[in-house]
């Protein structure tokens, strides 16, 4: 699955770089439906941002804060949960330009993917009716034999008396 992930830091003073570290999750806006055949990683194409971005009719379409909403309306994308964060500030012993500033800028960027991460998923009813019927039909399986056996020995071993009486009165 492709994502896109925006980072955003500001800081008062004049910086010489920027670190940061965190966490990709998986947002969702609402739970997911039925897929079908369909996995998780199929829900877009590989290439559907730019795709989004070069379908874009104006230029006003096209800019990174409508590509940043058309994006944030999806059900599910990846989010960047940050945890730390380094702000660090241009040294004045280095080679600076006439008003005082590093002509470089470093960024450093760690993501981590965590192993494993919830999906909310809403079954359809199907899903949830073929899940009940396996497992309530093991059950009445395993119970129907059970009292078969028991009621077999009560009676074959005569713990239990039994008469048969027949009704003639018509």
């Amino acid at each position: 699955m492709q994502g896109l992930v925006y980072i955003h830091r500001d800081g008062g003073l004049p910086g010489s770089s920027f670190t940061t570290s965190g966490d990709l999750v998986l947002r969702e806006n609402k739970p997911l439906g039925n897929l079908g055949k369909r996995q998780i990683t199929e829900l877009y194409p590989t290439n559907a941002i730019m795709h989004e971005f070069k379908a874009a009719t104006s230029s006003s379409d096209s800019n990174i804060d409508a590509l940043l909403a058309r994006y944030e309306k999806r059900e599910i994308a990846p989010y960047y949960s940050e945890r730390v964060h380094f702000w660090h500030r241009n040294p004045t012993d280095k080679h600076s330009d006439q008003d005082g500033f590093d002509n470089n800028f470093n960024v450093k960027v760690t993501v981590n993917v965590p192993n494993f991460q919830e999906v909310v998923y809403i079954s359809t009813l199907s899903q949830v009716l073929l899940d009940a019927w396996m497992r309530y039909l093991s059950i009445l399986v395993v119970a129907v034999y059970c009292i078969r056996r028991l009621l077999s020995f009560l009676f074959s071993n005569q713990i239990l008396s039994s008469r048969i009486r027949i009704d003639t009165s018509i």
